[in-house]
């Protein structure tokens, strides 16, 4: 999982498939998420999808852009376009369909 900054976005995601986790150090469902999609990422990146990382309290203005209002905050972007978004914690079973659903893997 690769941490990105709020001025990366844009032209990180706008070429590719990628599963954004929107999230905070203090955050308890948070921590809780992160081993889920860490379980997942080497079955994601064979399937070319890759995971980035944005701490909401690093990055204002793209969770007020994003409509964030609770984290963690999951979105999937195909090529720069918003596919689907969840907030809360999933179980990897749960955090898998989601993925291959949004994303048609």
């Amino acid at each position: 999982m690769r941490k990105i900054k709020e001025e990366e976005f844009k032209k990180t995601i706008e070429s590719g498939k990628f599963v954004v986790d929107f999230y905070a150090d203090w955050c308890g469902p948070c921590k809780m998420l992160a081993p889920n999609l860490q379980e997942l990422e080497e079955e994601l990146n064979g399937a070319g999808v890759e995971i980035l990382k944005i701490n909401v309290d690093e990055a204002p203005a793209l969770s007020e852009e994003m409509g964030i209002q609770f984290i963690p905050y999951v979105v999937t972007f195909v090529d720069g376009v918003k596919k689907d978004a969840f907030s809360g914690y999933k179980s990897v079973e749960e955090l898998r369909t989601f993925i291959k659903n949004s994303m048609a893997i």
